[in-house]
């Protein structure tokens, strides 16, 4: 699809199919491995799909000129798999591409968790951003908006709802200190 939204044309074309291929085959794989009837995590894929598919349709006549906007895109994405990293460092066996917990896993509050209570979603969120910088793509930025957002929210909700069964007042302590996206840095208290 992603191929195909920007013809096949040009070597960041073929980038972007080859990357959205090869992510999504890996998710897909973990996903059908781990899921528990929730279709969540397919609809972020199928949405990041999209988000690739706009910058490829955008960049089908050419590469985009290298500069400012380009070097922001590549720190972001640098960035943004950093936190990914971190992400899957602070959880480590807990980490799962399906909405599960096992019956052994405390609330993860450390690493990246300290601040943001959905980190791994903020980094894709962040690479679809920086994806549109790279390739300077209004669709590709639109799409991570527009589609990938709105996905990714639904599965924000299923998750919080499944931790707040589990968890009970620690988890809304937690998630009053911590933001879902976005970096709260609660201040400390001095006892």
């Amino acid at each position: 699809m992603v191929g195909a939204a920007g013809h096949f044309a040009t070597l960041t074309v073929w980038g972007l199919a080859l990357a959205a291929g090869f992510s999504m085959g890996d998710l897909a794989r973990r996903e059908r491995n781990e899921s528990h009837g929730d279709a969540s995590g397919y609809a972020m894929q199928a949405a990041f799909v999209v988000v690739l598919a706009g910058a490829a349709f955008d960049r089908r006549a050419g590469p985009a000129p290298a500069g400012g906007l380009q070097l922001a895109g590549l720190l972001l994405f640098a960035a943004a798999l950093w936190l990914r990293h971190q992400t899957q460092r602070a959880m480590g066996s807990y980490f799962k591409v399906a909405v599960v917990l096992t019956d052994d896993q405390p609330l993860i509050r450390s690493g990246p968790f300290r601040w943001i209570r959905h980190p791994s979603y903020a980094a894709i969120g962040s690479i679809g951003i920086a994806t549109a910088m790279l390739v300077e793509s209004p669709l590709a930025l639109a799409a991570t908006v527009g589609v990938w957002l709105p996905a990714a929210l639904i599965r924000i909700w299923l998750e919080e709802k499944t931790l707040a069964r589990r968890f009970g007042a620690d988890w809304t302590t937690y998630a009053a200190k911590t933001g879902r996206l976005l970096p709260r840095f609660a201040a400390e208290s001095a006892t």
